[in-house]
C-alpha cells in the first residue's frame, strides 16, 4: 500500500478517533489493522505519520521533526528538552502514561486533531 500524505493523516484521524472512543485499547487493537492486514504492511510504531516519515531507523526515533503533525513542544513523546521540566512529556508519552479512560479519551482528541504540518 503506497502511503500517501493525504492517507497517512487520514488514518491517524481514524484511528486516534476509535482510541477516543474506546480509551481503553491500544493502538494495537484497533480493528481497521485486521481489515487492511496484507495490503498495509509494516506500520512503524503503529503510527502513520511515523511510517510516512520513516520515523524510526535501527529502533531509534530519527525524524520527528518530518513529521506530518505539528505537535505542541518538541515532538509526540516530549514537550520540553529540559529532563528538569515536570511537563517534558508530550501529548503521545501522557497517552501512554494516563490510566483514566476520560483523561485518555480527551489526550486521544488532541492527538487526532493537531494540525497538518504546511509544506
Amino acid at each position: 500500500m503506497e502511503l500517501t500524505k493525504d492517507k497517512a493523516v487520514r488514518l491517524h484521524r481514524e484511528l486516534w478517533g476509535w482510541l477516543a472512543d474506546n480509551p481503553n485499547k491500544q493502538k494495537w487493537d484497533w480493528p481497521e489493522w485486521k481489515v487492511m492486514g496484507g495490503g498495509m504492511g509494516f506500520i512503524d510504531n503503529y503510527c502513520f505519520c511515523c511510517a510516512y516519515a520513516g520515523d524510526t531507523l535501527d529502533g531509534e526515533r530519527k525524524n520527528c521533526k518530518n513529521c506530518l503533525l505539528v505537535w505542541p513542544g518538541e515532538s509526540c513523546q516530549y514537550s520540553s528538552d529540559d529532563e528538569t521540566d515536570e511537563n517534558m512529556y508530550g501529548l503521545f508519552e501522557e497517552w501512554i502514561s494516563v490510566r483514566t479512560d476520560k483523561k485518555r479519551s480527551k489526550l486521544a482528541k488532541q492527538i487526532r486533531d493537531l494540525p497538518v504540518r504546511e509544506d
